[in-house]
């Protein structure tokens, strides 16, 4: 997001998993020595528009210098178009009547659940987008 490692951030990790909040936690100082920035964890998932990193397990809101908005724009958009693009490729191979047939059916349990996080994913970035 073209930030200055000079720049301090605070910030939260959102995530209904205790895994990732305890290493959060956990894991503190090595954030802020490291990333730069000062974590903390929380249960659930950010409101919509605050959120500006996601994942299938967290999402991640911090509280930008003035001036960074645009840059966590573009970037969005950017993932935003990639996890487009990987959903539409999931749903076409699922699609696929020979594919379905054929594959394992862990393959097939295995790329439904990504194209679950890839939607999920979508629909949190579009509201972050529509936050910014």
């Amino acid at each position: 997001m073209n930030l200055s490692p000079k720049d301090a951030l605070r910030g939260t990790i959102h995530s209904e998993s205790e895994v990732v909040r305890s290493v959060v936690s956990a894991e503190r100082v090595a954030l802020l020595r490291l990333g730069g920035v000062e974590l903390q964890a929380e249960r659930g998932q950010a409101a919509a528009g605050q959120a500006m990193g996601h994942t299938a397990d967290f999402d991640m809101s911090l509280e930008l210098p003035e001036g960074r908005k645009a840059a966590l724009r573009e970037k969005l958009e950017k993932q935003l178009g990639q996890l487009e693009n990987a959903a539409r490729g999931a749903r076409g191979r699922l699609a696929n009547e020979a594919f379905v047939s054929k594959a394992p059916e862990h393959v097939v349990q295995g790329l439904r659940k990504k194209l679950g996080d890839y939607e999920s994913q979508i629909d949190r970035i579009k509201g972050t987008l529509s936050g910014l």
